[in-house]
């Protein structure tokens, strides 16, 4: 915070304790310094909403607030100071530094300091771009294949589709799960569990798997989402965690309509919640997505020996 804003806030709280004589003077410092620490609070908030616009997500932007404050770390102190797991502080660290905001010593334990917010954030618009021309490949790619399809017979044309909300996935997601005959694979995050479960997605679910079909997911546990993954494994969800996993999101259903995440950052659980996911019913592309899933399931583990091993290291720290 800055000198002018602190002498506008401590003149303030000076008015206040004026106005309101009771307040004994002892109290006067505490006071003091309460408000100025939930100002420095909101101002951390403010910050950290304007680092996930540049392409953070909420971890990241976290992390390197913490670094640009306090200086230099290694990652149990951060570990500590974030409340999260050391596991997760390496996978930050390691995104951050694919995007050249954090810079790792050559030292042991290796130290990791935030690189100058300037430099930072024209890596991070550096990075942005470099997604963006990776979408624009992506929906060359779509195109050929689709101009590929083209003299099909019309019941066969290939639909293509953005889905721009939780409201819109929730939507197309349940019919879809209900008439699946044979097999469902999906590559998800943990919100998309909770949100499978708040809206009766995974009742639908269930049923196809009491039909006899087959439904597989990958996903990457934590501690927090234990008991989402618990109840997918209940209904008899063949589950496998991906541990570190930071490729793209994807569903396919029977071989056909694929789900392809293109923006998945999950703020918060709300039907308004904002994201972009392509829908297309192309059997051309669920081939390539299918074979991309059955790659990362053999590198994945069983689900349960994940819980076991998360339920074994505890909560947390703080």
């Amino acid at each position: 915070m800055d000198a002018e804003r602190k002498a506008r806030y401590l003149e303030r709280s000076d008015t206040y304790l004026t106005k309101h004589g009771n307040v004994a003077q002892s109290n006067k410092a505490t006071f003091i310094y309460g408000l100025l620490h939930l100002v420095m609070m909101e101002d951390e908030a403010e910050f950290t909403t304007r680092l996930i616009s540049f392409g953070l997500n909420e971890k990241e932007a976290q992390l390197y607030l913490h670094l640009l404050r306090y200086g230099p770390k290694t990652p149990s102190p951060l570990a500590k100071s974030l409340k999260t797991y050391r596991e997760d502080v390496h996978r930050t660290l390691t995104s951050l530094i694919e995007k050249g905001m954090v810079r790792p010593s050559l030292d042991s334990p290796t130290i990791y300091a935030a690189v100058e917010l300037d430099a930072a954030l024209n890596a991070a618009v550096k990075q942005q771009e470099s997604e963006l021309r990776e979408m624009e490949a992506r929906k060359r790619e779509l195109q050929e294949l689709a101009i590929q399809e083209r003299f099909r017979p019309s019941d066969e044309v290939t639909t293509f589709k953005i889905i721009k909300s939780i409201k819109e996935l929730v939507g197309l997601s349940t019919p879809l799960a209900a008439a699946a005959k044979n097999e469902i694979i999906l590559v998800t995050p943990e919100e998309i569990i909770t949100i499978a479960s708040l809206f009766g997605i995974l009742e639908e679910v269930k049923s196809l798997i009491g039909r006899g079909g087959s439904f597989r997911m990958l996903t990457d546990v934590s501690y927090g989402g234990i008991e989402s993954t618990k109840e997918a494994l209940d209904i008899g969800e063949d589950v496998r965690h991906l541990d570190s996993y930071q490729g793209v999101y994807f569903a396919v259903v029977d071989r056909k309509v694929c789900l392809h995440g293109i923006n998945m950052d999950i703020k918060h659980i709300s039907l308004s919640q904002p994201l972009a996911i392509l829908y297309a019913d192309d059997p051309t592309y669920a081939e390539y997505l299918i074979a991309t899933f059955e790659m990362l399931w053999q590198q994945a583990v069983p689900a349960a020996q994940r819980i076991e091993e998360l339920q074994k290291q505890g909560p947390p720290q703080g």
